[in-house]
């Protein structure tokens, strides 16, 4: 049984089970498997029914969510499964209704929460059982508001909890007559808000967030083979999964998916006594990919322009500290295939125009010496690996002293940037490696190959940092002096070069063996 089918709140529907159109669904035959399909899950859904004509109404729908032994009921007053003409079936909700929260077996402090619900225009449209999974949920408009809580609250205690979102579509799609299952989801979401206060004491204590998000897409597709499930039951937990994984790839197993936003706004205030902080986040954009299949796999991560904002807080020194990023990002990419036999892999991180506020340049650094210029780094790494084909059996454990886990054929350094402070670092270099020697660099492969790296603004720093007492006069000729054995002047005014050289099984640096 498919992952995704197994959870209750999806189960309720029937997502995962659905046909075309051309075969006529009942709500009788919804809701009977619902409850199948939640029993499997361990989690079962219950109500009870009345047929009204075209329309199945369940009354007192209590749906489990969490771990067993840990649970929380979500209860309904009514769910309407109603008959189409198309052959369909569609969830109705009332355009108002109480959402309650049994919370009695996991919250020793309230026995349940009432949330006040309205969702006018909501649409869930599950399109037949059997052979293709098909459902799209529409909702213009949504909002969820806490109503009451039982316990009650005392007279001098708050706590509000408000959530809206405005033009969410959710579709999922899987077709189960391929012996390889095929599935595809999308996710659009035109607004979100969300706010939570609360209030102890005499009032004067308190703490609120809200939350902001617009422009919100996301897809994912995903080929999942029957061998995928077998080996979820099969496995044992000390087992060494890498084989298992590896089998049920080449069977098919292929996954897909992103997610983006266009704003992103997190803000948040809590008062102590007579202190009132702030805290602000922002970003511009944002968006995660991932994939994975039997060529290989990686993710993608990246922020637009973001920017962090604090005021008062009381454990801070300062009285508001900003920072600010133009952007961020971080990937990594992975060849499989046949893993006895080189792959490719390749790590990029990047963070531009890092930016603190002046309070905090001018506490750390009164005079000035290192100034304020934006911090930047940018790094790009690739590499070829491989696996020993004992790796790959079953009984395999991983060794704790041999790090990394794998058989390093070349690194390449593409890039290694640093800018901040008066000055800049590059560097590029490749190295390759010879796992038949684990002993001249103490269990490493033995490197061989060269690494370059040029720094400008090096001894002008030094020379502020000097001037503005931060480095002591007696130490100043021993520093330059080590600046001097570990680089040398470049072309370049204040610039240094220095290279890292791995040949004949021996380390040097600048021309020299150094081991």
């Amino acid at each position: 049984m498919p992952v995704l089918a197994r959870r209750p709140v999806l189960a309720l529907a029937v997502l995962l089970q659905a046909a075309g159109p051309s075969f006529a669904l009942t709500a009788d035959e919804v809701w009977a498997e619902a409850q199948r399909l939640s029993r499997e899950a361990n989690a079962e859904i219950t109500a009870t029914g009345r047929r009204q004509g075209d329309r199945l109404i369940l009354t007192g729908v209590a749906v489990p969510l969490g771990p067993a032994g840990d649970r929380v009921l979500l209860r309904l007053d009514r769910v309407d499964l109603l008959e189409q003409p198309d052959g369909s079936v569609s969830v109705v909700l009332p355009p108002e209704f109480p959402v309650t929260l049994d919370l009695e077996a996991t919250d020793p402090d309230f026995d349940f929460l009432v949330l006040a619900a309205s969702a006018p225009g909501f649409s869930l449209v599950i399109s037949g059982l059997g052979e293709t999974a098909d459902f799209a949920l529409t909702a213009p408009s949504l909002a969820v508001s806490l109503d009451k809580v039982a316990p009650a609250i005392e007279v001098n205690e708050r706590l509000d909890l408000n959530l809206a979102v405005a033009d969410l579509a959710v579709s999922h799609k899987m077709d189960l007559t391929a012996v390889t299952k095929v599935a595809e989801s999308s996710l659009r979401l035109g607004t979100l808000h969300g706010d939570v206060l609360v209030q102890v004491g005499d009032g004067v204590e308190f703490a609120e967030m809200s939350l902001d998000l617009s422009g919100v897409t996301g897809g994912f597709s995903g080929l999942v083979p029957p061998s995928a499930f077998a080996a979820e039951q099969a496995m044992s937990p000390d087992a060494n999964p890498l084989p298992v994984l590896l089998g049920v790839l080449r069977d098919g197993l292929a996954m897909n998916g992103a997610l983006a936003f266009d704003q992103f706004a997190l803000r948040g205030s809590i008062e102590e006594g007579d202190t009132l902080g702030t805290v602000e986040v922002s970003s511009e954009s944002g968006r995660a990919e991932g994939r994975l299949d039997a060529t290989g796999g990686g993710y993608d991560v990246s922020l637009g322009k973001t920017v962090t904002m604090t005021r008062g807080m009381p454990d801070l020194e300062f009285s508001e500290v900003a920072m600010s990023v133009a952007g961020i990002g971080y990937g990594l990419s992975f060849g499989i295939g046949d893993l006895t036999q080189p792959q490719e892999a390749r790590l990029t991180a990047h963070l531009t125009d890092l930016e603190i506020s002046p309070e905090v340049w001018a506490k750390e650094d009164p005079s000035g010496v290192l100034g304020s210029e934006p911090l930047s780094y940018a790094l790009d790494i690739a590499a070829r690996y491989s696996l020993q084909p004992e790796m790959l059996a079953p009984g395999w454990t991983p060794d704790p002293a041999r790090f990394p886990p794998v058989d390093l054929v070349d690194v390449t350094l593409s890039r290694l940037m640093f800018k901040g402070a008066g000055i800049a670092v590059e560097g590029d270099g490749a190295l390759t490696f010879d796992e038949s020697d684990l002993t001249t660099f103490d269990g490493l492969p033995a490197p061989e190959g060269l690494v370059s790296f040029k720094a400008t603004g090096v001894n002008a720093l030094i020379e502020r940092l000097s001037s503005a007492g931060m480095i002591p006069d007696e130490d100043l000729t021993g520093l330059r002096m080590g600046l001097m054995f570990i680089a040398k002047a470049g072309a370049d005014p204040d610039s240094l070069v220095s290279q890292i050289e791995f040949r004949d099984h021996a380390l040097f640096l600048n021309g020299i063996k150094l081991r």
